[in-house]
């Protein structure tokens, strides 16, 4: 299932999102992912899977994140019961993955730095 969430008050830009049923999530998984979200003009990329998540689309993940202004976020079955469990883990499961301070406005950024 594929979504994009995008609103006007949405502080972190249009994410794409891709949940997919599998037993695990492949780096060609994540890298297709990135190339729609990235074509579509989206600044976030999170792609669920029910099963596990392979090492390569971790690697992937944190290195398109650490290296570009682009967030990508992979999260297994567990990940889901978790969130699923307790609604309150969402932020702090999502935070471990990608810097939110990226997302602010330019011009903050730029104020934080000086």
């Amino acid at each position: 299932m594929d979504m994009v969430f995008d609103r006007d008050d949405f502080p972190f830009g249009a994410w794409n999102v891709r949940f997919k049923v599998c037993e695990e999530l492949s780096l060609d998984d994540v890298a297709t992912e990135v190339g729609i979200a990235q074509g579509n003009g989206n600044r976030v990329a999170l792609v669920a899977s029910t099963g596990r998540v392979n090492q390569a689309a971790k690697k992937y993940a944190a290195y398109v994140s650490d290296k570009t202004r682009f967030q990508v976020i992979v999260l297994d079955g567990r990940d889901l019961v978790r969130m699923e469990r307790n609604p309150r883990c969402v932020r702090r499961t999502l935070a471990a993955q990608t810097d939110f301070a990226l997302f602010l406005p330019t011009t903050h950024n730029l104020e934080k730095r000086k």
